[in-house]
C-alpha cells in the first residue's frame, strides 16, 4: 500500500443529526497528474496506413 499524503491544515469536520462528517483533502503534491509525452513528427502512424498500403 502507498502512503497517502494529507493536507492536515485544510481538515474539516461537521457534526449534523449524530453524524460526525471529516473532511480530509489529499495533499497538492500526492495529486495525480497529467504529463503530456509528444514524438517526432517521423514516427507518426495512422490507422489507415494498411488500407492505403493494400495489406486488409
Amino acid at each position: 500500500m502507498t502512503e497517502v499524503r494529507m493536507d492536515t491544515d485544510h481538515i474539516q469536520a461537521t457534526y449534523d443529526a449524530g453524524v460526525l462528517t471529516l473532511r480530509i483533502p489529499v495533499a497538492a503534491e500526492a495529486k495525480p497528474r497529467k504529463i503530456e509525452i509528444s514524438a517526432e513528427p517521423d514516427h507518426r502512424q495512422t490507422a489507415d496506413r494498411g488500407q492505403k498500403e493494400g495489406l486488409t
